[in-house]
């Protein structure tokens, strides 16, 4: 027997998150965090999970999705955003529970179970990413090597020459009084990474009428690549992996967070398993990428089944 819950959760004064659950509320505890920063919870991540075995868990981080107020940049941090997982868990009384996430969320999911390891199952994660200066530089200017079209935009609103540069340009765009240039930046910022999310990019580029949501999103990414994520790197990768298992899937052409990012952080975290997945891409729309995730969630299954973890 399956159900579905959802509400709000007040986390601040000012913000208040939105969650869904759904699956059995008796079943094995997974929580799903998205990617971004800035973007909302994925109703296709939750079938990767059998609703007959899984406590499905879906939110949206501050400012995203359906949460609010939309779009605030106040009291939104890297470490807001942890804490606010951990007051998820305790409202609606899970113990342990296995983290999923993508992209950004790995950041999320990284140190939340460095925070609190006593209350993870395990950890998987797609699209591994980092906070370097190498993360900015191949999102800006390296990448467009690899497809200019995707860039074709961009010195309408920006001809800087460095990542700060870029990065200020934008974020004025996007607080600009004119609303035709606000959608335009939020749009254009925001295709410059839809494009890669998977190999068939210019199925995935947002059109004028799709941009509603987008401008919120668009600030709040900006807002954490202003200041890094709020976190040192290394940060990240300091997590035992004795603990609990680390699953790592990262798609051969992940042209969003480089497969290069994923071997990093599969050597720094001593343990961890990383399956590189051929020809497939960064989002969960990619059906190989797609495929290889549900593989490893019964991998997972069965450790928790057999006593393994848990």
């Amino acid at each position: 027997m399956t159900n579905c819950d959802a509400g709000f959760l007040a986390v601040s004064p000012l913000h208040s998150i939105f969650w869904r659950a759904t699956g059995t509320p008796h079943g094995i505890p997974v929580i799903i965090i998205h990617g971004g920063p800035g973007s909302g919870s994925n109703e296709t991540a939750e079938q990767l999970f059998d609703p007959r075995v899984f406590y499905i868990i879906s939110y949206d981080q501050r400012g995203c999705g359906k949460s609010r107020p939309e779009g605030s940049l106040a009291e939104n941090t890297t470490q807001d955003l942890v804490e606010d997982i951990e007051r998820l868990r305790t409202m609606l009384g899970v113990d342990k529970w296995l983290i999923t996430a993508g992209s950004w969320g790995t950041t999320l999911a990284l140190l939340y179970s460095k925070w609190h390891p006593e209350r993870c199952l395990g950890l998987l994660l797609r699209g591994t990413t980092e906070w370097t200066e190498e993360k900015f530089r191949w999102a800006l200017f390296d990448r467009r090597q690899i497809e200019p079209l995707a860039y074709a935009d961009f010195h309408l609103i920006s001809s800087g020459r460095t990542v700060d540069e870029i990065v200020d340009d934008f974020s004025q765009a996007l607080e600009s009084p004119d609303q035709d240039l606000r959608d335009f930046a939020a749009r254009t910022w925001k295709n410059a990474e839809r494009y890669f999310e998977i190999p068939e990019g210019r199925q995935n580029l947002l059109k004028s009428e799709m941009v509603d949501s987008c401008a919120s999103s668009a600030k709040i990414q900006l807002h954490y690549w202003k200041n890094n994520a709020f976190i040192e790197n290394s940060d990240l990768f300091t997590q035992r992996s004795d603990k609990f298992p680390i699953t790592l899937v990262h798609g051969q052409l992940d042209f969003v967070c480089p497969l290069a990012f994923a071997r990093r952080a599969h050597a720094r975290l001593p343990g961890s398993t990383l399956t590189v997945v051929p020809m497939a891409g960064h989002a969960y729309s990619d059906v190989n990428l797609f495929q290889a995730m549900r593989h490893e969630v019964g991998v997972i299954v069965a450790k928790i089944q057999n006593h393994e973890i848990g």
